[in-house]
Formats: structure tokens, C-alpha cells, sequence
């Protein structure tokens, strides 16, 4: 703001910025920053402050704006974005009518990681609770510290108002100031035996889970080592082997045995079900895809994996100098970004995608970080023949492409033109895609969808690549865990990984809300500079204690405090009520008889601090709460809806109304119904029933069916307890005697 006014532009509109979340709280900030630019040029006034920063310049507010212009349009200003990370924090939770605080980026997490909880702990130098909450969930904090994809960033809703937070980054830094902790020791045994078919990500994290609740646990890997892609492809750069080593033996110091180099074929596989209680199908997608174009058997010719993992190992791979990897996948920002360190400065790499930049399906940062080492992007361009000369490669015959809009959404699909263009080559590194080899299954088997981990066989279980085909470390991750809860249950044992610890947390109400709507530029990705990083040492540092902590405070605690569909309004249409907490039981009426019996299914406490209602008389339905919240929802919609006049209740299918200090209405799809407090509780009447409620616990007392029900749910009238509990004696809900 101090900038643009001091360019001599105003007045400065910031409507735009206002109805993004934090929203008009944020003019405070706008003041704060000017008057501290203020104080330090000792300006009284704007125009003094443009005089300020051009002292000699006739036109000192045009001097301004040229210099202002040229740094925010270079490509090192914070407003030059390559990509946007953050396209929607939208997730695919339902919006529940209340208690709906919930931080999209633990809905992104496929380990259902408390990243919140742990953000805190981080913050307040509470180093061994954060790597306690990490842990509970995720066996590989070192691994997933340096190699996730991070679902959960790109959720992160300080992406509406400034960055999102560098969640990986601060997962490692406990990872590895908490690298003195022992393993926890081997469980009492229980008695029940499981194999685990794959020692990668999904069938470590199931060992550690089901080993943590005494399962006799032995893995079966094929491979001279565990780790699966994780230790055998992901580049050295990226992911260190002692960092992984270190939570792959934190997994195997549990009491887990394992056998290397054992590949299952059919006749182990049919014992290991004989002698097992149940078997986990862990296995990876470990073979690549062909191209099934001519020449691509010609010497230097190569496989992502069997390239990768070469290297890894530190064999010889014999590349050329000019390389081509063909795909714009993770694995293909790893097969160039490898390539770049072997050629030398001399070498080139070139990627070559059919599609163009802006559909790669590789992650941004990958992306990015490939592009800024050097290595070349040749777009809408596919592959049609790889040339050769005596037997080796020599180029690459692509056919150009252009790029026509799908009808129905979904990437751009491309299509062949008459053009044709030859890439100069003497090794192409193929990575279009992978696939799972599982032959070892009996016939008939189905593995079933991602997330259920179960079969069509009751002792076979599956997860992460052999379920979901090629997927990410954190998938295979977070399906060894549900595939341990769910082989548990089988066994008729407790579901339960390490229990959290105790949240201790303890929000600052009102601080929050000033955070909400403070904008805070969180730290860059702390890697090295592209020219500097050009060797097998990691790409990127480990974040410093003090950089940890602050960027760590940045976390606007999501699920504790949400209220952003309450800050986007700009008629300030949905309101956040500061709640007590409540229990009320989940109860069903049914006839029996000649009377009626009333059931409790369930019981279920409201527990967050504010419950938010849309005020209906000033909602005209514009939806920015519902583009901003973190849910897939709309408040406007999906939160009960409160008339304040009478006038606008009569013209509405839905909502409530206050009709008197001790009478609420409603109406639902059109239906009526009401709600009186009576001393020691309530009466609620509807067509469907009358029901008479308890004030303190909001349990049925006595309900009335009306002839032809049998059985209606009692929620509708908790909702209605609930809602004149928290509206009865408050602003501007309450009824008085005036005229309304």
C-alpha cells in the first residue's frame, strides 16, 4: 500500500482483496504499514513520502512508479508466479451443519497427518510433542520430510491471503532434530502372523502398525533392500539413504522380520496364505511402460527405474551427452534432473511432452526446478520413432501436435498435425507411465478400489501401487495404515496405531482472528541456487530452529477456528457464534404398538468454539463463501439459514425465525414446524411428530406419532434446540418488544 501510494496513485482499491478471507480486518494492516513508511521517510503528508524515495527527481511520483513497476514485473518479485500452487483450498468434506472447523490440508493428507497440531507444537518449541503427533500417524517422517508431493500444501488457506505454508520442510527439520530418539521396542506378541508382500512405503507403514499391536510381522521383498521406490529410484538430491534408512530401521526394530531378495511367485504365495493369519499385497509399480514406437530396442534406450535405480546404486549407466526423456510426469522430472547432473556442463537434456507446460502432470516444484537446471522443454511434440545408426541412438522423430479443448473439462487433448520434427540424441529415457506385476495371485482374486485395502478374499489385503496403479509415497503410506486397521479388525483385534498425545492446545480466540487477517510472507523453499546444485548432495537444506518456528506460527490453526465464510461476505451475511459446548444424544422414535419407543443411537457433542448460522434477510446468495471454504459446500446453503424479519421467513422454502422469546419457527422444503421452550425444556411440532425435550440434555422425553409414521429420526428437533440455545438471548437474533 506505502509503495502504490507513493507512486502517487490513489485512491487504492482493494475490494478484491477484502473479500478474500481475513477480509476487511486487513485494513488495520493497510494503516499499519503506511503509517510505519511514514515514520521512517519522516513524512507528514503522501506527497512528502513520494519525495522521500526520489529526492532529486522533478516528478518523484512518476520515479517511483517506473522503479516500482520494473521490481514487481521482475521475475524475482513475489507477484511473478510460474504456476499457481493454490488454484481452490476446496476439498471433498461435506460441510456439516455445525462444528465444521476442519483444516484442509489434514483432508488432503492420505496419512491423515494433524499437521495443525504439529504446526503448533513447532511453534512453540515443543519439539518431541511435534515428532509424537508426526509419528502417531506417518512411520516416515525422515522420508516423507524430503520426498512428499505435499497434497496438504496445496490446500494450505494461508494460499488466499499470502503463501502456504512449507509444511514438508518443517516435518523434516523435527525429522531430523529428533534423529536421537530410539525406536520404540517390540510389542507383547498376541499371537497372529501376518506376511507383507513389498518392503516399500505401504508395506513398511503396515508392518509398523500392526507390529505396534503385537502381530508377528515378516516382509517378503524382492529387492537386495527395502525401501521400495523410495530407496531405489527417488535420486540422492532429493531423498538421502540415511534419512531413509532411518525410519525404515525405526519399522524393522519393532520386532519386524524381513527377507530380502525373495521374490513370490505362485507356489510361495499359496503357503504364505496356509501358514498366515492374512497376507498384505504391498507390491509397487516396478516396471515401466513402453513406448511401442519403432527403435526403441536401439542401444541407449532406457527405462526410467532401471535408470533411476542405477544410479542410485551408484552403477555405471553409460549415457551420452545429449539426452531426451520422453513424459512430464514426477519420474521424468527425476530422469532429467539426473541426466542434468551426469552430462556435464557440456551435456544437454531435453524433455519431450505431447502436451505442453501447463498440463505436465509432475508437481510445480519438480517442474520448476527442472526448468531453472538448464533443461529444456519441447512442447506438443510426441514421439513417433527413435533414429538410430549401427544400432544406437541417434535422435528422435516427434510429430508436433496442437492441443484441442476436451468438451466435457479435463486436460486438453492432443492432436497430430502434418508437421514432424527430428531431436538430436544419443540417449532416450523413456518414462510414460508404470505398471504392477502381481502374477502370484490366485485366479479369480480382485484387489478391490484405493482406500478399502480389502479383497474378494477374506486372508488377502492390498494397498498403495497394486490397488491404485503407480501413486505417490504418501498414498502407499497412508493405505499401510489402513490396510493394518483393517487386517486388525479381521483378527478380532483392537483398531488403534499410536495413540496422540493429549491436545494441549489452547487458542488465543481474538489472536487468531487478527492472524486470519494479518498477511504474513511465509519463507521461500530453502534449496540452493540451480547453478550451485548441480552434483548428488540434497537440492535442499533443512530448515534452521528459528526459521522452523516462525514459519511454524504462521499455521492459522484451521481446525480449531475457521469462520472464513464469515470474513468473505461482503454483507456480513454469516456470522460465527461463540458457543458453549454441547452433548445431545442421536435418538430415533418408532411405534411399538400402541405407544411409542424412543431409541438412542448414538451420542455427540458440539465441541467447537463457534458455530456459524447465515443470517437470510442479507444473503443474496452471491457464493463467495462458498468459493473460499474449505469444504466442499456452501455456507450460504448448507448452514442453517435465520430469518430475522418476518417478512423474509414468509417468503422462504427454509430457515428459522425467532418468533417470539420462547417460539422458533421453521420451515424445511415448505414444511412447518415450531419449537417452544417450556420450563425444563422443549416442545417440538411438526407433521411428522410432536416431541417433548429435555432443557439439559435434549433427550426425548415423550414423542407423539401422528397415524401411518412408524419411525422418524429426532435429529431435526436437537437442530432446532441447538439453534435457539445459541440465538434466544443474542444479538440481533433476540426478540424484544419492539417492532421488528
Amino acid at each position: 500500500v506505502a509503495d502504490t501510494l507513493a507512486c502517487g496513485m490513489r485512491p487504492v482499491t482493494v475490494s478484491s482483496d477484502l473479500l478474500k478471507p481475513g477480509g476487511y480486518g486487513r485494513l488495520r494492516q493497510y494503516l499499519d504499514i503506511l503509517a510505519e513508511a511514514m515514520r521512517k521517510a519522516t513524512a507528514h503528508s503522501l506527497p512528502e513520502l513520494a519525495q522521500s524515495r526520489s529526492p532529486l527527481a522533478i516528478n518523484p511520483a512518476l520515479e517511483n512508479l517506473v522503479g516500482y513497476a520494473a521490481a514487481i514485473l521482475g521475475r524475482d518479485s513475489r507477484y511473478h508466479k510460474d504456476h499457481v500452487l493454490c488454484a481452490s483450498v476446496k476439498t471433498e468434506r461435506p460441510l456439516p451443519r455445525f462444528d465444521c472447523a476442519a483444516a484442509p490440508c489434514m483432508s488432503a493428507c492420505p496419512a491423515e497427518q494433524q499437521i495443525p497440531r504439529y504446526m503448533d507444537a513447532v511453534a512453540r518449541g515443543r519439539f518431541g510433542l511435534a515428532w509424537q503427533i508426526i509419528t502417531a500417524t506417518n512411520p516416515f517422517p525422515n522420508m516423507q520430510g524430503m520426498a512428499c508431493h505435499q497434497p496438504c500444501r496445496s490446500r494450505c488457506t494461508r494460499a488466499n491471503c499470502d503463501t502456504p505454508l512449507l509444511i514438508r520442510e518443517i516435518k523434516r527439520f523435527v525429522a531430523e532434530k529428533m534423529a536421537w530418539v530410539s525406536p520404540e521396542p517390540p510389542a507383547k506378541p498376541v499371537g497372529k502372523r501376518v506376511a507383507v508382500i513389498g518392503a516399500g512405503p505401504d508395506g513398511l507403514s503396515c508392518a509398523r502398525f500392526l507390529a505396534d499391536q503385537g502381530v508377528e510381522v515378516t516382509l517378503y521383498e524382492s529387492k537386495p533392500a527395502p525401501g521400495g521406490m523410495a530407496g531405489d529410484a527417488i535420486p540422492a538430491f532429493r531423498l538421502s539413504g540415511t534419512n531413509l534408512r532411518r525410519d525404515i530401521d525405526a519399522v524393522l526394530k519393532r520386532g519386524v522380520r524381513l527377507h530380502e531378495q525373495t521374490a513370490v511367485d505362485t507356489t510361495l504365495f499359496a503357503r504364505l496364505l496356509e501358514e498366515y493369519d492374512a497376507v498384505h499385497v504391498a507390491v509397487g509399480a516396478q516396471e515401466s511402460l513402453p513406448l511401442g514406437i519403432p527403435g526403441e530396442k536401439a542401444e541407449g534406450v532406457l527405462d526410467q527405474l532401471s535408470f533411476l535405480s542405477a544410479v542410485r546404486r551408484g552403477l555405471a549407466v553409460g549415457i551420452g551427452s545429449h539426452v531426451i526423456v520422453i513424459g512430464a510426469g514426477n519420474s521424468a522430472m527425476d530422469c532429467a534432473r539426473t541426466a542434468r547432473r551426469l552430462v556435464g556442463p557440456d551435456g544437454d537434456v531435453t524433455i519431450a511432452y505431447r502436451r505442453t507446460r501447463r498440463e505436465m502432470p509432475a508437481d510445480s516444484e519438480e517442474r520448476t526446478a527442472a526448468l531453472a537446471e538448464g533443461i529444456r522443454l519441447v512442447e506438443l511434440c510426441a514421439p513417433e520413432a527413435v533414429l538410430q545408426e549401427n544400432g544406437h541412438v541417434s535422435g528422435l522423430l516427434c510429430r508436433r501436435m496442437r492441443l484441442e479443448p476436451e468438451p466435457h473439462g479435463g486436460r486438453a487433448r492432443p492432436v497430430a498435425t502434418e508437421e514432424t520434427v527430428t531431436l538430436a540424441a544419443d540417449t532416450v529415457i523413456v518414462s510414460i507411465g508404470q505398471r504392477v506385476r502381481a502374477d502370484f495371485l490366485p485366479a479369480g482374486v480382485r484387489l478391490g478400489t484405493p482406500g478399502t485395502c480389502r479383497t474378494s478374499h477374506p486372508k488377502i489385503f492390498a494397498g498403495g501401487d497394486a490397488v491404485r496403479g503407480a501413486a505417490t509415497l504418501i498414498d502407499a503410506v497412508g493405505d499401510g495404515r489402513r490396510a493394518a486397521a483393517c487386517i486388525l479388525e479381521s483378527l478380532g483385534l483392537p483398531v488403534q496405531t499410536d495413540p496422540l498425545p493429549p491436545d494441549d492446545r489452547r487458542p488465543d480466540l481474538d489472536g487468531l482472528r487478527i492472524r486470519q487477517a494479518t498477511r504474513v510472507m511465509g519463507l521461500p523453499l530453502p534449496e540452493r541456487l540451480p547453478e550451485e546444485r548441480l552434483d548428488f548432495d540434497l537440492s535442499v537444506r533443512t530448515m534452521t530452529e528459528e526459521e522452523a518456528m516462525a514459519e511454524a506460527q504462521r499455521c492459522l490453526q484451521c481446525d480449531l477456528v475457521c469462520n472464513v465464510c464469515t470474513t468473505v461476505c461482503p454483507n456480513r451475511a454469516n456470522v460465527a457464534l461463540l458457543a458453549p459446548a454441547m452433548e445431545h444424544p442421536v435418538q430415533v422414535a418408532a411405534r411399538n404398538g400402541d405407544g411409542v419407543q424412543i431409541q438412542t443411537l448414538s451420542n455427540r457433542r458440539l465441541e467447537q468454539c463457534y458455530q456459524i448460522v447465515n443470517i437470510a434477510d442479507l444473503c443474496n446468495e452471491c457464493g463467495n463463501c462458498a468459493t473460499f471454504c474449505p469444504s466442499s459446500g456452501a455456507p450460504y446453503r448448507d448452514k442453517p439459514r435465520v430469518h430475522l424479519s418476518r417478512a423474509s421467513f414468509d417468503e422462504a422454502p427454509d430457515g428459522y425465525h425467532l418468533a417470539s422469546s420462547t417460539r422458533l419457527e421453521g420451515r424445511r422444503s415448505g414444511k412447518p414446524f415450531s419449537l417452544t421452550e417450556e420450563p425444563g425444556g422443549f416442545v417440538y411440532r411438526s407433521g411428522e411428530l410432536a416431541v417433548h425435550l429435555d432443557g439439559d440434555t435434549f433427550c426425548a422425553r415423550e414423542v407423539v406419532l401422528p397415524q401411518g409414521v412408524g419411525e422418524v429420526s429426532l435429529g431435526n428437533a436437537v437442530e432446532a434446540a441447538t439453534l435457539f440455545r445459541l440465538l434466544s438471548r443474542r444479538e440481533p437474533f433476540a426478540v424484544s418488544n419492539k417492532p421488528r
